[in-house]
């Protein structure tokens, strides 16, 4: 009798034990699940998404982390040569220095990769007001923060107005890295905003005329647009004898084409050299920019066209 109830306590204790067993299976098996799709969750598949959200709360002023965080953003073309940060009052800024092997080979726009840049830094460096990007070369004064050939300046504000189609947005920014999901899909959409320059064919133009030496100097520019039906003779020749012999203009007399006249101060960026240089040109319908003259010129033949230009642009107000 003793034996048959001893088989039937251990029966019955077996089974509670397989019972346990079952249970316990059951409900690692479901923390399991919920664990892996919550880690899911918390990770991307691209690896750079999450080492770049792992720094999500970075201050402009932990200069290791900033500079991590550049690196990993830095969707250019460009070496980093170092980082500068404003901290000691607002706005805060960060200033990234880009070293090219020569500025003759980067002159066009370095729109792109900057926007992207950008938008990484602004929305991983909290208190971040502005960016600064500055290109220098082998002929930059390493001792002159301010000789550098290019410079880009960034704030949250005119990110979003630089990026076409309105695709980003300051609230965009701001709620990036919300969770892992919403950073991927950040980062994913200003991955897409990321196009060419298109090309400039005049200013290549202009860039084949100065030769690979020189480079316009920001802002010298002067211009007007006019007819050459409207000019009178005395200014065909002028135009003429100072673009250069070949400028044949007059010949233009009964086309009713409208023509660009427009100076740049440019600077041998080796020796420092300076010199000015016209352009005439006009926009062909099939073959686009087509130039009529461009000539090198002195002092007085720019005092020449400057006030032809002047009397142009308040003719045609």
């Amino acid at each position: 009798m003793n034996e048959n109830n001893n088989k039937l306590n251990n029966g019955k204790t077996i089974k509670i034990i397989l019972i346990v067993i079952f249970v316990f299976i059951l409900v690692a098996g479901a923390l399991f699940y919920i664990s892996s799709v919550k880690f899911r969750n918390e990770m991307s598949d691209n690896a750079q998404i999450n080492e770049l959200f792992r720094l999500k709360e970075t201050y402009i002023g932990d200069a290791p982390k900033v500079r991590a965080i550049a690196d990993m953003a830095n969707f250019t073309e460009f070496n980093i040569a170092g980082i500068e940060l404003k901290t000691d009052a607002e706005p805060y800024r960060l200033t990234i220095n880009f070293m090219v092997d020569n500025r003759k080979n980067h002159r066009k726009t370095k729109e792109k990769g900057l926007n992207t840049m950008s938008g990484m830094i602004f929305a991983l460096v909290q208190n971040v007001d502005e960016i600064l990007y500055n290109f220098y070369d082998e002929y930059s004064e390493e001792e002159n923060k301010d000789d550098s050939f290019f410079a880009a300046y960034y704030t949250r504000e005119n990110l979003c107005e630089r990026i076409e189609g309105n695709v980003i947005s300051f609230e965009d920014i701001e709620s990036s890295v919300r969770d892992i999901k919403s950073f991927e899909q950040y980062y994913n959409t200003l991955l897409s905003t990321e196009k060419e320059v298109k090309p400039d064919n005049f200013i290549d133009r202009v860039n084949e005329f100065i030769g690979e030496d020189y480079e316009i100097v920001a802002n010298s520019s002067i211009g007007a647009e006019f007819t050459i039906d409207s000019l009178p003779e005395n200014d065909v020749k002028m135009l003429e004898k100072i673009l250069d012999s070949n400028a044949k203009i007059g010949q233009y007399y009964g086309s009713g084409i409208t023509v660009n006249l427009i100076t740049y101060d440019v600077k041998n960026f080796k020796t420092d050299e300076y010199k000015k240089c016209a352009f005439l040109y006009h926009i062909h319908h099939d073959m686009g920019f087509v130039v009529i003259g461009e000539s090198f010129i002195t002092d007085i033949e720019f005092n020449e066209l400057k006030n032809f230009i002047i009397t142009e642009q308040t003719e045609n107000k």
